[in-house]
C-alpha cells in the first residue's frame, strides 16, 4: 500500500509540475519576438556585453543558496514559520492516512507525504511567481519606454519604473536603479536580477538594456509595444 501511495503522490506532483500553461499572449511576449527579428547583429554584440552563460553558470552550492533565497522571498514574511507550519500539517496528514488507510510504517508514510507535499508547494510557488511576472513585466516595459521617450536616461527610467510599479517586478526595478545609482557595475546588477527572474523575456531585456548602455541604440523601438 505504501508503494501505491508513493506512486499516486509522485504522479500528482509530476502532473502539477508539467501541467500545460496558458498560451502565451502577444502582449506578454512581444519582447522576445521583437528581439528575434530586430537587428540580429546587435544581439550578437549584446551577448558579448552580457554573456548569457555567466547568468546560469554557477557552482552547485551557489545555485542551492540562490534557490533557498528565492523560495524564502516567494513565501514572504515569516517564511520559516510558514514552512514549519506546512511540515507539521503534512505530518498530521501522514498520520491520518497511516491510521485510517495504510496502517504501515509511519516513518515511511510521513517521508513520502512530506517530500511530495514540499515538492508540490515548491512548483506552486514557481508558477505563481512566473504568472505574476508575466502580468507585471509588460507594464514595466511600457513605463520604461515612456520614460526614455520623455528624455530620461536609462538609469533614471529604471528608477522611475521602480517607484511607480508595485509588486515584485517593481521592487526589482527599484533595487536595480538604487544599485546603479550607488555605482555598482551594471553587469553585477543585471546578473543578480537575472538570478531573481530566470525567464527568457527578462534575460533578453537585460541583454538589450546592457548593450544600449554600452553602445547606444534604439532601445525605445525594441521595448515599445
Amino acid at each position: 500500500m505504501i508503494y501505491w501511495l508513493a506512486l499516486l503522490l509522485g504522479g500528482v506532483a509530476v502532473a502539477i509540475a508539467f501541467w500545460p500553461t496558458a498560451k502565451k499572449s502577444n502582449r506578454k511576449y512581444y519582447l522576445e519576438e521583437d528581439i528575434k527579428v530586430y537587428h540580429v547583429e546587435s544581439i550578437d554584440e549584446a551577448q558579448q556585453a552580457v554573456d548569457l552563460a555567466t547568468l546560469s553558470d554557477r557552482k552547485m552550492h551557489v545555485k542551492l543558496f540562490q534557490t533557498v533565497e528565492r523560495v524564502q522571498r516567494q513565501i514572504g514574511d515569516f517564511a520559516v514559520f510558514k514552512l514549519l507550519a506546512l511540515v507539521v500539517a503534512l505530518a498530521a496528514l501522514a498520520s491520518m492516512l497511516n491510521t485510517h488507510l495504510i496502517r504501515g510504517s509511519f516513518v515511511a508514510v510521513a517521508a513520502i507525504v512530506e517530500v511530495a507535499g514540499l515538492t508540490m508547494g515548491y512548483f506552486w510557488l514557481q508558477k505563481r511567481e512566473k504568472k505574476q511576472f508575466e502580468e507585471a513585466f509588460p507594464d514595466a516595459l511600457n513605463m520604461l519606454a515612456s520614460a526614455v521617450s520623455a528624455g530620461e536616461s536609462i538609469m533614471h527610467a529604471i528608477v522611475y519604473v521602480g517607484r511607480s510599479l508595485e509588486g515584485d517586478v517593481g521592487k526589482e526595478f527599484k533595487r536595480m536603479g538604487e544599485r546603479l545609482q550607488m555605482g555598482e557595475s551594471a553587469d553585477s546588477v543585471f546578473r543578480k536580477s537575472c538570478d531573481r527572474f530566470p525567464y527568457p523575456a527578462f534575460h533578453f531585456f537585460v541583454i538589450t538594456l546592457r548593450a544600449n548602455m554600452q553602445r547606444g541604440g534604439q532601445l525605445k523601438e525594441v521595448i515599445s509595444v
